[in-house]
């Protein structure tokens, strides 16, 4: 038997096969491990969260004040859990500014409020140039609303400027790498992995001089690493997978408990590997395509997309997809430096242009 598509993968995890399909699906299933990791992802987490399903009227309103301070002004995002207001501190500390972000949430449980606590505790704690900085959080009673306060960006996400222009130059892709393995240096000597990494979570910014800036942002799913082997297991036993399966490494992808910081060195090496050829190294157009792929280490050299690209580029962005983990650097800091001596060597050629231009 063939292996079936993702609509009849989900048919038989919700239970709606004949049984006849049932009998060939499970025999199948005992032979083809890639679609047994398939069936795991797509059944249910028990610790999903519930999108909340209210109306617009329970997000707030311009001119709403929050917290006795932060005075809602306009929506600048919004999706299943919550919105996110471009807001006035009407009483800005030295570390805050007077124009926030402010993301206002629905929690509707008691495990979502334990989640919300610890990843705020996690958000607070950072504090990089190249990491989004959050300054204040309002934890509430079950069932009720959360916020987290964070630096306004102006700018637009990499994925929105990779829609817009297909790919980045060679030094705008260079300096996107520099940036965020120096951020992720500095998450995860600070015991905090990603975990989520990919276009959607890297912001252009412009800054006050109209520089661009990258930031690395939304740490919603970052786990301080002495978790990550009690979550390894917890995300065994549920048949969740944490990430966004495009960007994320085979053992994430898979499940494997020995998943570590290098999972996020791998997605920049995805997000990398986009930004300078427009596509992919596995090629699939459904979930269970990219999963067979994975388990049928089938890949598309960087170098064979890109062939323009110097050997020495596509071998570093090679060097973070490593199959396994250990053949990739060993931590952030040792793969900037390795992105370093990439730029140390072509020196002029590679003089930084605006990001988004």
């Amino acid at each position: 038997m063939q292996c079936p598509d993702d609509a009849v993968l989900q048919d038989f995890v919700d239970e709606r096969s004949k049984e006849h399909v049932n009998v060939l699906l499970r025999m199948h299933l005992r032979q083809c491990a890639a679609c047994r990791e398939l069936v795991s992802m797509l059944s249910p987490a028990v610790d999903s969260p519930r999108p909340f399903e209210g109306t617009s009227r329970h997000w707030g309103h311009p001119g709403d004040v929050l917290g006795g301070r932060y005075r809602l002004q306009r929506r600048i995002g919004e999706g299943a859990m919550g919105v996110v207001w471009a807001a006035d501190d009407e009483r800005p500390s030295a570390a805050g500014a007077a124009g926030v972000a402010l993301k206002l949430l629905r929690l509707p449980d008691s495990v979502s409020l334990r989640r919300f606590a610890r990843e705020c505790r996690i958000l607070t704690a950072l504090e990089h140039p190249n990491i989004v900085r959050v300054y204040d959080v309002a934890e509430p009673a079950e069932g009720g609303y959360a916020y987290v306060v964070m630096e306004l960006l102006d700018g637009e996400t990499l994925e929105d400027l990779l829609v817009r222009r297909g790919t980045l130059s060679l030094a705008e892709a260079l300096e996107l790498g520099r940036a965020v393995l120096a951020a992720l240096g500095y998450a995860h000597r600070a015991g905090v992995i990603h975990r989520d990494l990919k276009p959607h979570n890297v912001f252009v910014h412009r800054d006050a001089a109209g520089e661009a800036v990258h930031k690395v942002i939304d740490f919603g799913l970052a786990k301080p690493t002495a978790d990550w082997n009690a979550r390894a297991s917890t995300l065994t036993r549920t048949g969740t997978v944490v990430g966004t399966p495009r960007y994320m490494a085979p053992e994430q992808l898979f499940d494997d408990p020995a998943a570590d910081h290098r999972v996020d060195l791998w997605a920049l090496g995805i997000v990398l590997y986009r930004a300078l050829s427009g596509g992919f190294p596995h090629e699939g157009r459904t979930l269970g395509e990219i999963v067979r792929a994975f388990a049928e280490r089938r890949s598309v050299p960087l170098s064979t997309r890109a062939p323009e690209l110097p050997s020495d580029v596509t071998a570093f962005v090679g060097s973070l997809l490593g199959r396994e983990p250990d053949d990739r650097p060993r931590t952030a800091a040792l793969a900037l430096a390795g992105l370093e001596a990439v730029l140390a060597r072509h020196g002029a050629s590679f003089a930084k242009r605006a990001v988004g231009s």
